[in-house]
């Protein structure tokens, strides 16, 4: 996935900037947002390959977020990949 875009929603700039970094090392282009509602604007610029989001974000959270993504055809099929702090069985489940 070389040169794959990835859109990275995460609330933490120090997570954010770490993560990104790390991808970008590895031929990524990423694109950043600071909570779920900055990630739905990036998504009016570009659609990316995959997108990678904190669950836990003030304004709209990761999973709020995602229902906003499967609702929109044009954005449905993009995989994701949470980041979360929470390892209750509810919220994996969830």
């Amino acid at each position: 996935m070389a040169g794959s875009t990835i859109l990275l929603i995460e609330d933490e700039s120090d997570v954010r900037n770490l993560i990104s970094r790390l991808l970008s090392k590895h031929d990524f282009v990423v694109t950043t947002a600071v909570d779920g509602l900055d990630g739905l604007r990036k998504l009016e610029e570009k659609i990316p390959d995959l997108i990678i989001a904190d669950v836990m974000m003030p304004n709209l959270d990761g999973l709020t977020f995602v229902k906003a993504l499967k609702n929109r055809p044009e954005t449905k099929g993009i995989p994701i990949i949470f980041l979360t702090a929470k390892s209750d069985p509810l919220s994996m489940i969830e």
